[in-house]
């Protein structure tokens, strides 16, 4: 093989791994923000519902003049709820909400009892759909950290086997071309390139270098 091959394959080889570690990387990334955005866009949303039922009851407590529009912003949550779930458990849950809801918020002390256990269930039906989410997206982080490390190592021995191929057909000819140019310069004529590995235009020249030491000692024999 010639010197520009061995450093074209070397290079390719090189770059290549790490385009397919970036492109590994940026997958395992996508596949971490659905979840994300899964707990964003599902749990924070009826979590949000419930603070704003809860508010509610709480408000009728102190301001019964404001009933009517309580009633109001405690439905809208309700609804709110109702378009976001995510987990069959909540079925029962907002259905027991909303059979209750209205008497809870007109202080039947019975029903406010039955819909704050109600909610305290929806809140810890959610974080717990949270929790299960977030611990898939540290899954997905971990299982990409061992796959970076993995790549990491894999590169270090790749660029190792690279670098034995360039030091095996590059510098080891082109180091033992120059001791054999040193040793002449000292006055060593004998010495001679030994050009089996080396790439065709090291090869070449070293051959040449062989060459002109031959005729240059003949001459000094004659």
């Amino acid at each position: 093989m010639n010197l520009k091959g061995i450093i074209q394959f070397g290079f390719t080889i090189l770059i290549g791994f790490n385009i397919v570690f970036s492109l590994c990387g940026i997958g395992f990334f996508l596949k971490m923000t659905p979840a994300i955005e899964q707990i964003l866009k599902e749990n924070v949303c009826s979590l949000e519902a419930v603070e704003e039922m809860l508010a509610s009851l709480a408000l009728a407590t102190t301001h019964s003049t404001l009933l009517p529009d309580i009633e109001t912003t405690f439905n809208k949550a309700l609804q709110k709820a109702k378009d976001n779930i995510t987990d069959d458990r909540e079925i029962s849950v907002i259905a027991i909400i909303e059979r209750h809801g209205i008497r809870a918020i007109n202080c039947h002390e019975k029903d406010m009892k039955i819909i704050l256990t109600a909610l305290t269930s929806l809140s810890d039906i959610n974080r717990d759909a949270m929790a299960k989410a977030d611990n898939r997206a540290k899954r997905f982080f971990t299982a990409g950290a061992w796959v970076a490390v993995f790549f990491g190592f894999f590169n270090f021995m790749l660029s190792m086997i690279v670098f034995e191929r360039f030091r095996y057909h590059i510098i080891i000819p082109i180091s033992e071309l120059y001791q054999v140019l040193m040793s002449v310069r000292q006055g060593e004529f004998r010495r001679r390139c030994q050009p089996k590995d080396a790439p065709d235009e090291l090869k070449r020249i070293m051959e040449n270098v062989n060459l002109l030491l031959d005729q240059t000692n003949r001459s000094k024999n004659e």
